[in-house]
């Protein structure tokens, strides 16, 4: 196996709710400590695996980015500079590794708000940029998140991460699910516990699946939206789906049954790598699936015709790209 030490692409995963952007996001992470270790950055004094770390950069309008970056200085600009600002050595004056992964979660969160995680911190898009810039930050992939309306804003951020990080090209990608399987999935998931944490948590006002699935509150097309930045009340017409042809023909996509093949294309092309390449134990003790029971065991052929034909109108254009990119 031969990893690009020097890469020119930077993936950008298009996160679409409930298409197994957890289980990309857990991949990712991995991915990037076991590169970082294969490209021989482990071999630094400081090095430890909190030099992977996860930021949310935040956007103009409540928008959002989530980074997977490794980090050679600890954000203090030198590769020992974690050094000069707490005691990590033990008497005869070697590096004590107990002591040295806390001391650069400490830093770091005196510099940056810690968000839900001691690996996870919030930053603001310019100084992100600055520390791309220097070096301190050198990102591995992008997540535009799942946040309305539209990706323009993110796109603007992302072409700066390109220039500023020193790569030549975004390797973008997406996993798309068939509509009817992903409505079950989402109205599930926002109707229950498992997104108390979500702003939309609880938001759905159907009594029901079945009112859900016929109403107007199921999405007629989330990713078509945000990919061409079309306000819901935009009418999707046949020439919006060539729009998005035009964007689409560069990204790779899959189903979300062939997600595992995705990641693998998309983290070989950019940097060599591959999922067998990660440890089985990081694998049991860091995989996530954000997966949401199946508690609605309704078929779609069980449903009531009309029904079932509300909601072919309803996601005719969900169906048409999934169609066209995954069968």
């Amino acid at each position: 196996m031969s990893i690009i030490k020097d890469p020119e692409y930077l993936p950008v995963f298009h996160h679409i709710a409930k298409n197994a952007g957890t289980y990309v996001l857990s991949w990712t992470q991995m991915l990037c400590r076991r590169y970082h270790i294969l490209r021989g950055d482990n071999t630094q004094q400081c090095w430890t695996a909190n030099r992977i770390r996860r930021l949310l950069v935040q956007l103009e309008n409540g928008r959002q980015l989530t980074v997977i970056y490794y980090t050679p200085t600890d954000l203090t600009g030198s590769p020992d500079g974690i050094l000069e600002f707490a005691d990590c050595k033990k008497p005869d004056g070697s590096i004590d590794k107990n002591i040295l992964p806390n001391a650069q979660n400490s830093y770091i969160h005196s510099i940056l708000e810690q968000a839900s995680d001691p690996q996870t911190n919030i930053i603001s898009s310019d100084k992100f940029i600055q520390f791309c810039e220097s070096k301190d930050i050198v990102p591995f992939c992008v997540i535009i998140d799942p946040m309305e309306p539209g990706w323009l804003e993110a796109r603007k951020c992302i072409d700066l991460i390109i220039k500023k990080s020193e790569r030549k090209y975004a390797l973008h990608f997406s996993i798309l699910r068939d509509p009817y399987k992903r409505a079950q999935s989402l109205f599930h998931y926002l109707t229950s516990d498992e997104s108390w944490h979500e702003p939309t948590h609880d938001s759905i006002q159907a009594k029901n699946f079945e009112d859900y699935i016929q109403s107007y509150e199921v999405e007629d097309s989330w990713f078509l939206r945000n990919l061409l930045d079309m306000p819901d009340d935009q009418i999707i017409e046949p020439y919006h789906l060539t729009l998005a042809d035009e964007w689409l023909r560069y990204f790779r996509i899959a189903d979300t049954s062939k997600v595992d093949d995705l990641i693998n294309q998309v983290f070989h092309g950019s940097y060599g790598i591959l999922q067998p390449d990660v440890e089985d134990w990081v694998l049991k003790n860091n995989i996530h699936k954000n997966s949401t029971p199946n508690k609605l065991k309704i078929k779609f052929q069980d449903l009531d015709p009309t029904i079932q034909q509300k909601f072919l109108d309803r996601t005719y254009w969900d169906r048409k790209l999934w169609e066209r990119y995954c069968k």
